[in-house]
């Protein structure tokens, strides 16, 4: 729900964060969670309730701020966030940052979560694009098999080959450096990943696909690192996984 007058706009309730929308075209699979890290890029707040967003269009220029409240009685930044973000355009050339922050439920004290994010696309030719990424990230909420701190790099192609065949191959390397265990925390082995990804449109709103990905010390989209979030396990004694999935999709 919300207001819109020319370029601006705002919009109040259940919302995706600022740094999730404004990191969305730098995200090598438009955030196909078969396999991107998606929850390692934004976080698994990027949903947020009892937001308040604001949104503006500038030419080439797209900007946005948030607020989400706490909903806790006795305080307001209990349980609260806020970020912002922007995604500048001219002519071949793209960047976009962001910035959010997460407050824990306040009992005595509350922790914070802080994500900052900083992409750059160029096309470098009509069919050929090229993407690069770094997210921040400093989690004070302990959380088991969850990283308390690490930074987070992407690096992408996209290649239309021929009207229909669209290739993306895409590496994702995340700096764990603090991961919390349920008493403390280590520093483990810096995992890595390989996205494949083939699509195929046999209509305007009817495709195939093949996506494939390899993740060397931790689950496929790191999800061994996100705690209560993982959608992938891993064995303890293993230090990889591979996966591929294939599908057709209809638009409607």
């Amino acid at each position: 729900m919300g207001l819109r007058s020319g370029t601006q706009q705002v919009t109040l309730g259940r919302q995706y964060t600022s740094l999730f929308l404004m990191m969305a075209n730098y995200s090598p699979t438009a955030y196909a969670t078969t396999y991107e890290p998606v929850v390692g890029i934004a976080g698994a707040n990027l949903r947020e309730d009892n937001m308040v967003k604001y949104h503006v269009d500038l030419g080439p220029l797209t900007a946005e701020a948030h607020w989400s409240f706490g909903e806790q009685p006795g305080t307001v930044a209990g349980s609260s966030a806020f970020g912002g973000g922007f995604d500048y355009r001219v002519g071949r050339f793209g960047v976009a940052g962001a910035y959010d922050s997460l407050n824990s439920a306040k009992t005595a004290d509350y922790t914070r979560t802080q994500k900052a994010a900083l992409g750059l696309r160029y096309q470098i030719t009509q069919d050929l694009l090229a993407q690069a990424a770094y997210r921040y990230n400093n989690n004070g909420t302990r959380a088991t098999n969850t990283a308390a701190r690490d930074d987070l790099w992407w690096f992408a192609l996209n290649y239309q080959a021929t009207g229909a065949l669209q290739l993306t191959g895409a590496f994702y390397y995340d700096n764990v450096k603090s991961l919390y265990t349920a008493t403390s925390k280590t520093n483990p082995s810096n995992p890595w990943q390989v996205t494949f990804i083939a699509d195929y449109s046999l209509s305007k709103r009817t495709d195939v696909y093949v996506s494939t990905a390899y993740t060397k010390n931790a689950s496929l989209n790191f999800e061994s690192l996100n705690g209560a979030a993982a959608a992938y396990q891993i064995a303890p004694n293993e230090k990889s996984q591979f996966g591929v999935a294939m599908g057709v999709r209809h638009k409607f």
